[in-house]
């Protein structure tokens, strides 16, 4: 081989081996390269979602103890929509309007039942629309086209009452099963009028509640949700929030019940024959019962059950007796302390109230006086096709 060959099969080493080295570097150590710079910018873009993660889940559950009805949002919220109204000619944004009118009827109803159901004074309970003055709390602004979040409704609710109203109608407020909070309360001792000194046993409730109307919840009709499944409350069940008038902030510590003193009863004589009880005299009883009044038959929701209210126009204001099938069955009314009449609820419905007294039956009617009721007891034949 001669020179100039030698020289040639090494210039032609020498570009195959180029050959190799770019082909080497464009075809495998590039493409390698650009995977792994990629491959190090996914990585740190997934660390940095996955860290957002941690702390946007760490914050939801941190909202979720203050807060537990949001894991069940979706059937708690009040209804974004309801099905009735979806007509043809009418826009989405009327429906919608229509819809949180009819919302805030209904929400503001509920709210007044709550109040006089726990024993809040009737006339002294208010709800009125409270505008939101603050932004805190309110729903990203939507994009165009888009509705928003959820809505809130706000609501501004005074009355006065005994302490353990006060304290029923928080709970029960707390415990119906709905996505709504209380965002603001004050109790306290209202101004007496004239030269009555404040009752410090009465107070007056000022609270503003929000009830949440949140976009692609579950739609129906009415505000209650129907649940298959046990509500989460922040309220602690197994505590008993009827102590706070026993501890209260306004009357100090209940005096403690003293124990009843052990009386030795001479033993009775068996020949000895009972007093018989006081006779009642029936025109004095009368004249007690014409103003006694029956004056609302009214189904609650909350506790799935009716009551009813008697009012003793002669006593006055205060002196409604709360009547139901389960709790308040037994009642009695005076006449200068000495009792006139003891009774027991036996039935309540949208239309009557049937008590039993002395081993009668009696019906009243909303807008009836007792007197009235007591001339005319239900007949046998009645009594059975009532089924009582």
């Amino acid at each position: 081989m001669t020179g100039r060959e030698r020289f040639l099969v090494m210039i032609a080493l020498v570009g195959v081996g180029l050959g190799v080295v770019f082909v080497g570097y464009a075809f495998i150590y590039a493409p390698l390269e650009d995977a792994w710079t990629r491959r190090g910018v996914a990585t740190a873009a997934y660390d940095k979602a996955d860290a957002e993660l941690k702390k946007v889940e760490k914050e939801n559950g941190e909202i979720l103890k203050l807060h537990p009805r949001l894991a069940q949002w979706n059937k708690l919220s009040l209804p974004p929509r309801n099905p009735a109204l979806k007509k043809p000619g009418v826009s989405v944004e009327d429906q919608r309007q229509l819809h949180l009118s009819l919302l805030k009827t209904e929400y503001e109803r509920y709210l007044t039942d709550v109040m006089r159901g726990s024993g809040l004074k009737a006339e002294t309970v208010k709800v009125e629309e409270k505008p939101q003055a603050s932004k805190v709390g309110a729903a990203p602004t939507p994009a165009k086209g888009t509705p928003p979040q959820y809505d809130r409704l706000s609501f501004k609710v005074t009355a006065d009452g005994p302490q353990e109203a006060v304290y029923r109608a928080l709970k029960d407020f707390q415990g119906t099963k709905m996505l709504h909070e209380v965002r603001s309360v004050t109790v306290s001792v209202p101004k007496s009028t004239g030269k009555d000194k404040p009752d410090p046993r009465n107070l007056h409730l000022d609270m503003s509640v929000e009830a949440l109307v949140a976009n692609g919840a579950e739609e129906r009709p009415g505000i209650m949700p129907t649940l298959t499944f046990p509500t989460k409350i922040l309220a602690d069940p197994v505590r008993d929030y009827s102590v706070l008038g026993k501890r209260s902030l306004f009357t100090g510590l209940a005096e403690p019940i003293k124990p009843k003193e052990v009386v030795k009863v001479k033993p009775k004589d068996p020949d000895e024959d009972e007093p018989p009880p006081p006779k009642i005299n029936e025109r004095e009883r009368l004249e007690t019962l014409e103003f006694v009044k029956l004056t609302m038959l009214a189904y609650n929701p909350n506790r799935t059950r009716w009551e009813a209210t008697l009012y003793d126009q002669a006593q006055g204001e205060g002196n409604e007796i709360r009547l139901d099938t389960r709790l308040f069955k037994s009642f009695t009314i005076y006449s200068d302390e000495k009792p006139i009449l003891e009774g027991k609820v036996v039935w309540i419905d949208e239309e009557q109230l049937i008590f039993s007294a002395e081993g009668k039956h009696y019906r009243a009617r909303v807008g009836e006086f007792l007197d009235t009721v007591w001339k005319a007891p239900l007949t046998a034949s009645e009594v059975r096709k009532l089924g009582l």
